[in-house]
């Protein structure tokens, strides 16, 4: 897994509760989507941004990801249209 810092925006906090707050986000997605594509969550202040390797996953499962990222803190949920792309 690529470093969870890489998730914040350079220039804003790096705190362990962001961290963990990511991590949590990410391994919730996985979780509900019960498959391996990629997920990263980038996290913008009150925004998560998911990016994920196939994003009909997400959309299918909106409104349990919705769920489970505003319990986590986050105000907002986007989905980043172009996707993962990272080196997988």
């Amino acid at each position: 897994m690529a470093c969870l810092a890489s998730r914040i925006p350079c220039g804003k906090r790096l705190t362990k509760e962001r961290l963990d707050r990511i991590e949590r986000a990410e391994d919730s997605i996985q979780k509900i989507l019960d498959s391996n594509v990629v997920v990263r969550v980038r996290d913008h202040d009150r925004i998560a941004r998911i990016e994920c390797s196939d994003i009909s996953l997400i959309f299918r499962n909106r409104d349990k990801i919705i769920e489970k990222l505003k319990d986590l803190g986050f105000d907002y949920v986007t989905v980043d249209l172009e996707g993962y792309r990272g080196v997988v």
